[in-house]
């Protein structure tokens, strides 16, 4: 999306090209789905049905509390220059943002349970230099993101900062940047841990007071669809009159028909349009 442009306008410009009470399905309550979801409201779409596997929305934007305290477990770094869509969603569902400090990251022990702080901002700022050199050899490539310094940062990531000079990663950035999901920082090109560093320092670093969770649970509560949370997914069927889908809830085994469906996230498909999970030998029952 154009985010010089009103989110709005945007969607104003689209029309539905289906009747506004098409039964619309959505498998998936994180990020994606919930946008999907939004974005079909704004149309004026009114008979949406989003379905989580999970105790609660936001997918892989999952937020814990730890002795007061709470940790964002994916993503949790914005920017306003970097996340203006974000920025517009927490402006209307009144989300509340704070500045970056301390205890935002932490190292957990898995066995203890103990945790320890991290501190951003003065870790950012350590890579400051270098991410602005990178940007002005970038500049007149004509590219834009990752692309503009492929060719200036493509070695992987400890191999091309002790070339600059630094001996590690920051934590702030290996840690934000593992958190939102992308895999582990040494196995990656520098730029793309440059482009996540140049978006984190684009205006002041915020994330959410109550977690990014909340932001996802304010967007489902706001919009007039049914959310059904743990609720898994056993198969998926088309069939001359739109899609079924079985589901399990609580235990109970039962079907739900749509006209269209919205797979959002990790689904594995099987035997091309259909997908079945695995049959536990123990009860014959689909899991």
């Amino acid at each position: 999306m154009d985010p010089k442009n009103l989110i709005e306008n945007q969607f104003f410009k689209l029309h539905p090209c289906l009747p506004v009470n098409t039964r619309i399905g959505i498998v998936g309550a994180g990020p994606s789905g919930l946008s999907a979801a939004y974005a079909l409201v704004k149309l004026g779409y009114n008979n949406v049905t989003v379905l989580e596997k999970y105790h609660t929305v936001g997918g892989m934007c999952e937020s814990v509390k730890i002795e007061g305290k709470i940790y964002d477990l994916g993503g949790q770094v914005l920017a306003a220059n970097s996340s203006p869509v974000i920025f517009h969603l927490a402006k209307e569902t009144g989300s509340e943002l704070e500045e970056m400090d301390s205890h935002k990251l932490a190292l957990i022990d898995s066995s203890t349970g103990e945790f320890k702080d991290i501190k951003v901002a003065d870790d950012y700022v350590s890579m400051m230099s270098l991410t602005l050199e990178l940007q002005e050899k970038a500049k007149d490539s004509g590219r834009i993101g990752v692309h503009a310094v492929s060719e200036f940062a493509s070695e992987l990531t400890p191999a091309y900062l002790e070339g600059h000079g630094l001996k590690s990663v920051p934590k702030s950035v290996a840690y934000g940047y593992t958190a939102s999901g992308y895999g582990f920082v040494q196995d990656i090109p520098y730029a793309y841990i440059h482009e996540f560093t140049r978006t984190s320092m684009a205006g002041k670093i915020r994330r959410f007071k109550d977690g990014y969770t909340s932001l996802w649970e304010k967007i489902s509560e706001s919009l007039p669809i049914e959310v059904y949370c743990n609720t898994e997914v056993l198969e998926v069927r088309g069939n001359s009159n739109g899609v079924t889908v079985d589901v399990k809830n609580c235990g109970e085994v039962k079907s739900m028909e749509f006209d269209k469906i919205i797979i959002s996230g990790s689904f594995p498909l099987k035997n091309g349009s259909t997908y079945r999970s695995p049959i536990s030998n123990t009860t014959g029952v689909v899991q």
